[in-house]
């Protein structure tokens, strides 16, 4: 059924953009000179399209689409699109499937787009889950033409403004040397940092380890849902890494969610003992929402000087974020590098007891009558231990109901 005239039995007019309206103090379209913003029109009615692009087009550049599969690979292959103008009700992918696609998209100029929800549905529940989703307007389908263009300009300037923003908070990072969300270092002070460890380790030998740590944010879901959420989690694990490392350590927020930690006098290892250690304890964080377990994982790329042989800082760096990157695309959970076999020549050894002990070491340590030596790692050992104490409940009511 053609939705520019039918609509859950009732007709529907097609959009009423009359050539007459007003349209003044809006900005000038291709014909001025200037370049035009390009808007993407979604619609799965080519007369709706049709209506929608003739009075965009005064102002603006416009891209279509019949549908939320098609509107996806435009977005993925032109930079360009500004705004998005998507009916809700379509076939194949729809505007709710893609809204969700974009705001849970990688690619920042993507899940940062306006997006303008034009659909004939009067209910509130559409809207509201449009708006859970990360809808910024909606339009009705017989909007008229100056409401449309003033709508669209709208956007414009909010995303010209969040541009503005982003660019001076990445123009602060560069300088800043603390995080003001999670009072960590931040990159350049990292990169500050990272380059008097590598000029010490080269001038007095020894040996230095980077180690980056990422949340499995697919795991997640969409991160407008759960934005909040996510800003808790990552001061939670800023807080456990805190804890975790030497005082002559330095550790940074490097990105969303991520963690860069810098250490001399660790192997390959040990820095890789330890950042199994970091991805369980995460793994052992107890969160929720609206009642539900949220499962957490995190992954992490190790590289060390004696054993990657980088030939600078910054190439150090690099080969850590590939593993990372490497660890999350074989499906998070893990860590990627430090691997020392005895096949290389080298024997694995065991992490330095400035990381702390595992739990293994610890038992061992009280058999031996040195439980002073335990006791500084007490809230570490708990959270290694955490998940087999819960599986231990479970199993013991699980035997009990079974005698019942």
């Amino acid at each position: 059924m053609n939705k520019a005239t039918m609509l859950a039995g009732e007709k529907v007019a097609a959009p009423s953009l009359r050539s007459t309206d007003k349209v003044s103090n809006l900005p000038p379209g291709p014909s001025s000179g200037r370049s035009a913003a390009k808007i993407l029109v979604v619609d799965d009615s080519r007369l709706i399209r049709a209506a929608l692009t003739q009075h965009l087009r005064s102002h603006y550049a416009v891209r279509e689409a019949q549908d939320g599969d098609e509107a996806w690979q435009i977005l993925l292959l032109d930079p360009a699109i500004q705004v998005v103008i998507s009916d809700l009700d379509m076939q194949g992918m729809g505007g709710i499937a893609l809204l969700q696609k974009i705001r849970s998209s990688k690619l920042k100029r993507i899940n940062t787009l306006p997006v303008i929800v034009n659909s004939a549905s009067e209910e509130e529940s559409f809207r509201e889950e449009a708006l859970r989703q990360g809808a910024n307007d909606f339009i009705c389908k017989d909007v008229r033409a100056v409401e449309l263009l003033a709508r669209v300009d709208t956007m414009l300037r909010l995303a010209r403004t969040q541009q503005e923003l982003a660019g001076s908070r990445e123009a602060l990072s560069e300088t800043a040397t603390f995080d003001p969300a999670t009072q960590l270092a931040t990159p350049h002070l990292l990169q500050v940092h990272l380059g008097k460890m590598w000029a010490y380790v080269k001038r007095h030998g020894g040996d230095l380890s980077l180690i980056n740590v990422r949340l499995d944010r697919m795991r997640l879901g969409v991160d407008g849902e759960y934005g909040p959420l996510i800003e808790q989690i990552e001061a939670s694990i800023g807080e456990l890494l805190t804890h975790s490392i030497r005082k002559e350590d330095c550790l940074a927020r490097t990105g969303d969610c991520e963690f860069s930690v810098a250490s001399v006098g660790i192997d390959a290892a040990g820095a890789r003992a330890f950042a199994s250690r970091l991805c369980m304890k995460v793994r052992a964080m107890h969160v929720t929402r609206d009642g539900r377990e949220i499962r957490l994982t995190a992954s992490a790329g190790v590289a060390n000087v004696a054993f990657d042989h980088p030939q600078r800082p910054e190439e150090l760096q690099m080969i850590t974020q590939e593993r990372l990157d490497d660890a999350q695309a074989q499906g998070g959970d893990q860590v990627v590098g430090g691997e020392v076999t005895r096949k290389a020549g080298l024997v694995a050894a065991p992490a330095p007891e400035a990381l702390g002990p595992d739990v293994g070491m610890a038992i061992q340590w009280i058999l031996q009558g040195q439980e002073e030596r335990v006791l500084p790692h007490i809230e570490e050992l708990m959270h290694q231990i955490w998940p087999l104490i819960k599986f231990i409940e479970r199993a013991q009511r699980m035997k009990k109901e079974t005698l019942v």
